[in-house]
């Protein structure tokens, strides 16, 4: 990535405001809401991607949509390996009820 060459101006940090609340503005919209003809927004946008201020976007997909739930793959390592050691990490990390609450920790 190579360092921005000039400092950000005003017309180049509301390209990134806009872009970064919605990415699929075309470049004619983007042009018009930051007061600039198409070709100059392009030749911006280009040259903030040249420098690695702008890195791309991104699409974000509703898993629920699509009938995907919620996975994770845990690893565990326990100092030692005994049946009764085996059976209390088995017993913590069984399956909770689902929560709402992405912060709410589950008791041990």
């Amino acid at each position: 990535m190579k360092p921005a060459k000039r400092p950000l101006d005003r017309i180049d940090c509301e390209i990134l405001t806009l872009l970064s609340k919605d990415a699929r503005l075309t470049n004619k919209e983007l042009a018009s809401r930051v007061g600039l003809a198409p070709s100059s927004a392009l030749v911006r946008v280009q040259r903030l991607t040249d420098e690695g201020v702008l890195r791309g976007a991104h699409a974000e997909i509703d898993p629920d949509a699509l009938g995907i739930g919620l996975q994770a793959m845990i690893s565990v390592q326990i100092g030692h390996h005994g049946s009764s050691e085996l059976e209390k990490v088995l017993e913590a990390e069984s399956p909770q009820p689902a929560s709402d609450d992405a912060s709410e920790e589950k008791p041990r």
